[in-house]
């Protein structure tokens, strides 16, 4: 006869969650409520704002969501637009902004940075600066290049 075709007319929810869908689903819809009126997370300080954005961006990204998406475009402007005089770990940036096309120059300025410093650059004294510099390195499409 005919080719059977099948519409969808709307989703259905799942039927059986595992504990980890339903603990994952959660936590992101926990961290999304938390986000400040300017799109950041974090509170007033900007240092707390900053580590905060930092990580929920990272963490939302690794969930699926695009860097393109509505709810992630102000926290990326908000860490592409630091004030890199004032905060001196502005180069943990790179993490969510690394292989992300439209923040390729900030990620490389980044990069050049922390190759000038030859010691430590801020942050965690027991985790130094240049350890970050080779993970950007190994983990930047194009193989590293600046």
């Amino acid at each position: 006869m005919g080719v059977s075709r099948y519409f969808a007319v709307g989703t259905r929810p799942p039927r059986n969650s595992s504990s980890l869908a339903i603990l994952l689903s959660k936590s992101i819809h926990r961290i999304v409520m938390e986000r400040n009126e300017d799109g950041t997370w974090g509170g007033p300080d900007s240092l707390d704002q900053f580590i905060c954005t930092n990580h929920v961006v990272m963490t939302l990204m690794a969930a699926g969501l695009q860097p393109t998406s509505e709810l992630l475009k102000p926290a990326l402007e908000y860490l592409a637009d630091l004030n890199t005089k004032r905060l001196t770990t502005f180069f943990w940036r790179s993490g969510p902004l690394l292989n992300v096309a439209q923040y390729e120059n900030i990620v490389n300025h980044d990069i050049e940075y922390l190759f000038s410093k030859k010691e430590r650059a801020g942050g965690n004294p027991d985790y130094p600066a240049l350890f970050f510099l080779l993970k950007l390195l190994r983990f930047k499409e194009g193989g590293g290049r600046v």
